[in-house]
């Protein structure tokens, strides 16, 4: 028979308590200063990994052994944790709880510093969380790091008004770690703009020249435009200040589209989540077959659809469609019309705006440095005519036409340059397929010859991402990408499934592929991203309702339901 006593523990630190309060047995002295405090050593290294430690390599040879802490701990705090060694209880309460979490850390008293870090995290505010934050760090306690750390995300606009004598005191790699972070709960990013503005006046001479590393982690490019003007660029820290004035310029950029965030992806162009600003997906038409008039908003992480102001005319065919800051812009249309409708996201409204000053019927176009252009096209044959609009003025102008005319080709802007690439006739792996640039600072085109360019079965859709063009057929899982700066192509890895009748867009810095056939009846429901670090492509997400994407763009949208 095994017999088990569920009380023996118990009964043992009785027992134990007991000899201590008896003086019997005693073999350790813990000195804390002058104060002595004899005890069990068996006792304290079962407990303790520093006692433990310290008992064992003492080489006295004496019976009763001395250990000397070298800290500077209090006396009580000391006692309270023999005390625990002995009984297995302890108090904790606010008087006590940081000097326990110090001294259970230094000890090796693992339950104890769990404690407190437990008891630490219910007693958070905007007066001590980040102190504690720093100290939990310091000890050792992840928990109450993470909970601290949240706390302060969260309430991150409190924390920077009112009683703000915590934050104004924090180390600049913290205030870093804090704004960089998408999770600071704010309604708008003037509040995170203002509250680095005031960390560095707290104590301006020893702290501006750290401004500019903060201001890379502020996303200036969703200040309100005015305040943006008035307020950043005219604060005299900042105007004296070259690297931050071109943070200023970058994100004046961005307000009026002269900057392209595919192209060249930066933290700072992604609105944090509080704001209720989100990269959604805009998909216009959903099917090749019928007019293509339906507008509809993919929020991929919620998986929602939501109806968006349809276009106000009938459009059949392969008209044109490019993404121009938050706004779609649809440029003329295949049966030779000149008209430009744009779809402003913040009205949720299509409004005509400038005529082209010429058809071109099926055109491609795209956005370079704030600019739409309008390239190519066919008026019984291919036309090498380009036009250009500037929203700024409303107004369309003549440019340079192509060297040569193209009758099936694709573009894209990439590092401040236009891509054309295509044939001259139909596409077709007996035609070597042509690559033409378009300098809009010289304002010159120029042919490249580019050996590496691959012969595609048919005109590929084309997006740009950090300093690269991506090609997908839309018959073929196969994908290229070109690198401008070497003129050269190469082949990745091609995508899990087809994406026929489907469209290639870059959100959230990644490029996904969604929507479309398997080349038969059957929808393609997974959407796909890319890993430019593994060369993969790896499911990301399943449409609930899949269907054809015909086009597709991403842009950020105000969303109330968040």
């Amino acid at each position: 028979m095994v017999y088990n006593d569920f009380h023996h523990a118990d009964k043992m630190l009785q027992g134990l308590t007991r000899l201590r309060e008896q003086g019997r047995y005693y073999d350790v002295v813990i000195c804390v200063g002058r104060e002595e405090i004899p005890c069990h050593r068996v006792v304290l290294a079962a407990a303790s990994s520093y006692f433990d430690g310290s008992i064992s390599n003492d080489l006295g040879g004496s019976s009763t052994l001395r250990v000397e802490l070298p800290w500077d701990i209090r006396l009580d705090i000391v006692k309270v944790l023999i005390d625990f060694a002995y009984t297995g209880q302890i108090t904790i309460t606010d008087n006590n709880a940081r000097n326990l979490l110090y001294a259970a850390s230094a000890f090796g008293f693992d339950s104890v510093r769990a404690a407190c870090s437990e008891y630490l995290q219910q007693q958070l505010t905007t007066c001590n969380c980040i102190s504690l934050h720093d100290l939990s760090e310091q000890y050792t306690c992840p928990e109450l790091a993470q909970q601290a750390k949240s706390f302060i995300l969260q309430h991150f606009a409190s924390l920077c008004g009112g009683d703000s004598s915590e934050f104004l005191q924090v180390s600049k790699d913290r205030l870093v770690e804090y704004i960089s972070s998408d999770e600071v709960n704010v309604t708008k990013e003037e509040i995170v703009y203002e509250a680095v503005i005031m960390w560095v006046k707290q104590e301006l001479s020893a702290r501006e020249a750290s401004l500019q590393d903060l201001l890379r982690h502020v996303r200036l490019p969703f200040l309100n435009p005015r305040y943006l003007v008035s307020k950043v660029a005219t604060e005299p820290i900042i105007s004296r200040s070259a690297e931050c004035m071109k943070l200023v310029q970058e994100a004046r950029q961005y307000q009026v589209f002269d900057y392209d965030r595919f192209d060249m992806p930066s933290q700072r162009f992604r609105p944090r989540p509080s704001s209720r600003i989100q990269e959604v997906l805009v998909v216009v038409g959903s099917d090749y077959h019928t007019a293509l008039t339906n507008v509809d908003c993919y929020n991929p992480m919620d998986e929602s659809w939501t109806s968006l102001a349809s276009l106000p005319e009938t459009l059949r065919g392969d008209f044109p469609l490019t993404v121009l800051g938050n706004d779609i812009y649809v440029v003329g249309d295949p049966s030779g019309g000149t008209d430009t409708w744009r779809y402003n996201s913040q009205s949720d409204k299509w409004v005509q705006v400038a005529f082209m000053p010429r058809s071109h019927g099926p055109c491609r176009s795209s956005v370079l440095h704030g600019q739409i252009y309008a390239v190519g096209g066919n008026d019984g044959g291919p036309l090498a005519d380009v036009d250009r609009y500037d929203p700024l003025t409303n107004f369309w102008e003549e440019i340079q036409p192509m060297p040569k005319a193209l009758n099936d080709f694709v573009i894209a802007a990439c590092g401040g340059k236009l891509f054309v690439f295509g044939c001259s006739s139909n596409w077709s792996e007996a035609e070597t397929p042509e690559l033409q640039q378009y300098d809009p600072d010289l304002e010159e085109w120029k042919v490249l010859r580019c050996p590496s360019m691959p012969h595609w079965d048919d005109v590929p859709q084309a997006v740009t991402m950090n300093g690269r063009i991506y090609f997908v057929q839309t018959t073929s899982n196969k994908v290229d990408v070109y690198a401008p700066p070497m003129n050269k192509f190469s082949q990745l890895a091609p995508m899990n499934n087809l994406h026929h009748e489907g469209s290639i867009v870059v959100w959230q810095d990644r490029l996904h592929a969604i929507g479309g056939t398997d080349g038969s009846d059957n929808f393609t429901e997974e959407v796909e991203a890319y890993d430019v670090n593994t060369d993969t492509w790896n499911i990301v997400a399943k449409l609930s309702d899949p269907k054809r994407i015909p086009w597709c763009t991403s842009i950020f949208l105000r969303l109330s339901g968040n």
